[in-house]
């Protein structure tokens, strides 16, 4: 089995918030791979959730618009061949 060699650089010092992203990062990478039964993964999933940015936290997913009918106004003219 090859083992996976990364060139990435390893820094001496991170700062509280590097650390925790890259804990998130091999938390999520663990679970990819099956580490975490189904109650483990939602309790892990929850204290995720609590680092993440309040403005990521509070941002709505984008509604759907629903299809606006066209009307004279914004209705395209077509070309017509006479």
């Amino acid at each position: 089995m090859a083992s996976q060699q990364t060139t990435t650089e390893i820094p001496e010092t991170l700062t509280q918030q590097q650390a925790i992203g890259l804990l998130v990062q091999g938390v999520q990478i663990a679970q990819q791979r099956g580490a975490y039964n189904l109650e483990e993964a939602e309790l892990i999933a929850i204290a995720i959730r609590a680092f993440k940015p309040a403005e990521e936290k509070a941002a709505p997913a984008a509604p759907a618009t629903p299809a606006t009918p066209a009307t004279p106004e914004t209705a395209t003219p077509t070309e017509t061949s006479e």
